[in-house]
């Protein structure tokens, strides 16, 4: 049975000499954390068990992540602030968020894992259903797709409906891609290319804000030849979805509706240059104008001016939306060199589904719980 998607509406500041901020003190006592392993509870993806990291008292990490194609054994060094657990293995980086000491939550996108998994000490094998990756089913298209069935208001009835979402950003005469959800928690995503068109079926979930869809029979790739294990819609209302994810001909930032249209006035966050900016307690005398501020660019990349007390820093570089958070990748904080959060590599924002972002990493000024609002 096919069902409808209802939508889902619901500092103190560090001592500083003139020449810049200090970095906060580590934590020295041993954290609860070390010797214990953590299994991811949440990710669905074709595997025998679940990815785990385990935590080594002298320091030392060990993730291994399964995905459909293998596993990634990843290993380095490990340090926590506050509730912030960062990986290091070379130049990459990978961020936990802290709950207890029996529970983690992801916020790095990995090749098996998702932002916002959580991986916990208490894990319990149960079934997952079987998904093996099978040859690229073609299906010929030769005449435009049909008219989606509109919307209805009344509640369903003994015979229910057929809908799906259609992609209303695409253009291609023989037909739109078009996604279809099942009572069941199954799918079935029609991607078409041209004449032909590749179909996916897989399960999904809902997270906040986001539909998270995994477990795919076939395993597409994007514009890059890269495989896509697994892709986000966001909710923008019941009736339309935008896709976070590039995936074969559908592109991140796709809207698709019942109606097979964009809704009239919808401007996508992802598509504008949107500014965020944090306003310290007046206490402080920051003057207007020189407050933390973060700014998301169309093509996919970002600046965030930060204040160090004797001057402004900026970082750069490029940023993903994963489920209920934004992902910033520095690329360059040269301006930032000799202050506290110069050697951050990685800023997350927590998103709400609202008007503001809640930083999750601590910088200069800014620090780990402040609030960044849309302007």
């Amino acid at each position: 049975m096919k069902i409808k998607l209802s939508a889902l509406l619901s500092i103190a500041l560090l001592l500083c000499f003139s020449a810049g901020c200090t970095n906060k003190q580590e934590n020295t006592e041993t954290p609860g954390i070390a010797g214990e392993t953590f299994w991811n509870t949440t990710a669905d993806v074709v595997r025998s068990e679940p990815a785990k990291v385990w935590f080594g008292k002298d320091g030392t990490f060990v993730l291994e992540d399964q995905h459909a194609d293998g596993t990634d054994e990843i290993s380095g060094s490990w340090t926590i602030s506050k509730d912030v657990i960062t990986l290091t293995a070379g130049e990459k980086k990978i961020i936990f968020e802290q709950k207890d000491d029996k529970t983690l939550v992801l916020k790095t996108t990995l090749a098996g894992s998702s932002p916002e998994d959580l991986f916990s000490t208490e894990y319990t094998p149960a079934p997952k259903p079987s998904a093996q990756p099978s040859e690229k089913p073609v299906i010929n298209i030769v005449t435009p797709s049909p008219s989606p069935t509109p919307a209805v208001t009344a509640a369903p009835t003994a015979e229910p409906e057929d809908f799906a979402y259609y992609n209303a950003s695409q253009e291609n005469p023989f037909g739109k891609s078009f996604l279809k959800l099942f009572a069941d928690g199954t799918f079935t995503f029609t991607e078409v290319e041209g004449m032909g068109a590749i179909e996916i079926n897989g399960v999904y979930g809902q997270e906040g804000y986001y539909l998270m869809f995994s477990n795919f029979d076939y395993v597409p790739e994007n514009k890059k030849g890269e495989p896509v294990y697994n892709f986000e819609m966001e909710v923008y209302d019941e009736d339309t979805l935008i896709l976070r994810k590039d995936i074969q001909s559908s592109k991140s930032g796709d809207v698709f509706s019942i109606s097979g249209t964009i809704p009239a006035g919808y401007t996508d966050p992802a598509g504008v240059t949107t500014t965020w900016i944090y306003t310290p307690d007046p206490k402080w005398g920051v003057p207007q104008g020189l407050e933390p501020k973060l700014e998301l660019f169309p093509d996919g990349t970002f600046v965030l001016t930060e204040n160090c007390f004797s001057n402004m820093g900026q970082y750069s570089g490029w940023y993903e939306i994963s489920a209920d958070a934004y992902l910033c990748h520095v690329t360059d904080a040269a301006s930032m060199k000799g202050f506290a959060g110069g050697d951050v590599t990685l800023i997350t924002f927590k998103y709400d589904g609202g008007q503001k972002l809640t930083l999750m990493n601590d910088l200069c000024m800014s620090l780990i719980g402040d609030e960044f609002i849309l302007q």
